[in-house]
C-alpha cells in the first residue's frame, strides 16, 4: 500500500529488499538505495510550494511508517489491546508458545471465531491466523491433522476456510487434499473472512 501511495509501479516491487539501513531498492548503478533517502529527494522539489505544509504531513506519515517497520531502534513496541492472546501476534512469542504446548495455539485459533469479538480482537485474530499459516503450516502442513483432534469439526472447518481465503503462504489444493473437500467453503462465506461490518461495507 505504501509503495502504491508513493507511485511505484509493480515492476519496482521485485527490486525491494530489507537491509540494516531499512527498506531499499536494489539498483544497478548505485546498489541498495534506501527508500527513505528517495523520499527526501522526492519531497525536496515541493519545498517552495504554497501547500508544502500539507505535503510535509504526507511525507511525515510515509517516513514514520518506513521507520517503524524497517529501521531497528532496539525498542519494544506493544499493542495495548484488551485481548489475552495479544502476545501471540509477536512471532517469537507465537513460536515459543507452540513449542511449549501446541494446545495453547489451538485454543487461540479456536477463539479467533468468537462472534462477539470487537474490531481490535478481530485484528489480533487475523494476526494469529497468519502466524499459524506462515510459521507452522508453511513447512508442516501435517499439523492440521493434530489441530483437527483438538477442536470441533465446525471450528476446524472455519479455520481451514479462513486460512485458505487469505492464501498467506499456503496452497489451497494441498490443504484440501490433506483434510478433504468437505472443508471447502464458497468464496463469499463470511466465516472465512473474519471481518466485521466495518470491513464488509
Amino acid at each position: 500500500m505504501l509503495c502504491f501511495e508513493m507511485g511505484m509501479d509493480d515492476d519496482s516491487y521485485n527490486l525491494l529488499c530489507i537491509t540494516n539501513d531499512g527498506l531499499c531498492i536494489n539498483t544497478v548503478q548505485h546498489g541498495n538505495v534506501t527508500v527513505l533517502s528517495l523520499l527526501e529527494q522526492f519531497y525536496a522539489q515541493f519545498e517552495k510550494k504554497k501547500n508544502f505544509e500539507d505535503i510535509k504531513a504526507i511525507k511525515y506519515y510515509q517516513s514514520s511508517v518506513l521507520n517503524f517497520l524497517f529501521v531497528a531502534n532496539n525498542e519494544d513496541n506493544h499493542l495495548l489491546f484488551n485481548d489475552k492472546n495479544c502476545y501471540l501476534i509477536d512471532p517469537g512469542n507465537f513460536i515459543n508458545a507452540y513449542k511449549k504446548s501446541k494446545k495453547i495455539i489451538y485454543k487461540a485459533l479456536e477463539q479467533c471465531f468468537d462472534k462477539y469479538q470487537s474490531t481490535k480482537n478481530l485484528l489480533i485474530s487475523n494476526f494469529i491466523l497468519m502466524n499459524y499459516a506462515y510459521y507452522i503450516l508453511r513447512d508442516n502442513l501435517a499439523d492440521l491433522k493434530t489441530l483437527r483432534r483438538h477442536v470441533s469439526s465446525d471450528i476446524f472447518g472455519r479455520i481451514i476456510s479462513a486460512i485458505v481465503y487469505r492464501g498467506f503462504f499456503v496452497d489451497e489444493e494441498k490443504i484440501l487434499r490433506l483434510v478433504g473437500d468437505e472443508y471447502k467453503f464458497g468464496p463469499e462465506g463470511e466465516d472465512r473472512k473474519l471481518f466485521n461490518l466495518i470491513y464488509s461495507i
